[in-house]
């Protein structure tokens, strides 16, 4: 389809798991897909690619305003963000769906291989968030999402600052320990674990729009809810080590204010890791 750049095109269209491997590994060494760290070495899981055609970023953000300016019922996506729109609601599921079939979880497949719900997921909660310097979200402070993978795709509008913030893994020993942060730029997409812990630093002008898609298994959400097998993130890790100030949550942290007093005692900085 051309709303999807060339280089992905052929992964969409992969009619045989040996085909789509043949399609992901293919990415891979190209260097069209990279996984992404703090020292650029790999291992952290987080996966950048450049996904959507810049005319079709355009029409999702006109059909977003459109929407809004209209007198149409909508809910927000997410007791997080207080501003988006929730895209399965108006009329974009089977879109979503595709893209969950013949992207989100081939990759998954290839690129999260050693997780239980890896080739499982079926079904997703897609929206988009807005985040406005004036007037909206600036931000969004750190958390992990309620999906075994996320994909996170910047649709673009004007702004500047706004970064993606990742760190570690919800339940690992290092869950607060910060891995690396993503620039967006409209059209590339960030695939991730759920679990892992990220947040969007605040802009610092103009606006921004997002399409994320929280692809699940139902299989693997019913096994862990019988408990056959431990739900994501679970037995915790004890943590080690103080915690990345850039990586505690105000709204998730039950020890976020103490934590936070001992950073300013010991001096801890505020680090910039660019993936």
């Amino acid at each position: 389809p051309e709303w999807l750049v060339p280089s992905v095109r052929q992964l969409f269209f992969a009619d045989s798991p040996d085909a789509v491997t043949a399609a992901t590994e293919a990415l891979v060494a190209s260097g069209h897909i990279m996984e992404l760290s703090r020292d650029r070495g790999g291992g952290s899981g987080i996966w950048g690619f450049e996904l959507f055609a810049a005319e079709f970023c355009a029409m999702l953000v006109a059909e977003a305003e459109e929407f809004e300016a209209s007198a149409l019922p909508r809910r927000r996506p997410n007791t997080m963000n207080n501003f988006g729109l929730i895209v399965n609601e108006i009329g974009m599921e089977p879109l979503m769906t595709s893209i969950l079939v013949h992207l989100i979880a081939p990759l998954a497949a290839a690129l999260f291989s050693r997780e239980p719900f890896s080739t499982s997921l079926d079904h997703h909660h897609s929206f988009l968030v807005s985040y406005q310097y004036s007037g909206g979200d600036r931000g969004l402070d750190m958390h992990h999402d309620a999906s075994e993978v996320t994909l996170n795709v910047c649709l673009g509008k004007r702004y500047s600052g706004g970064d993606l913030r990742f760190c570690g893994r919800f339940g690992s020993a290092g869950h607060r320990k910060q891995e690396c942060v993503v620039a967006h730029s409209p059209g590339r997409a960030i695939l991730h674990l759920g679990r892992q812990r990220h947040g969007a630093d605040e802009l610092t002008s103009g606006e921004r729009l997002n399409l994320v898609v929280w692809a699940r298994s139902s299989a693997f959400r019913a096994a862990a809810a019988f408990g056959h097998v431990d739900p994501d993130g679970w037995p915790k890790d004890d943590e080690e080590g103080e915690p990345d100030r850039q990586c505690l949550s105000r709204a998730n942290d039950a020890d976020f204010i103490e934590q936070i007093r001992k950073l300013r005692q010991s001096g801890n900085t505020y680090e910039s890791a660019s993936c």
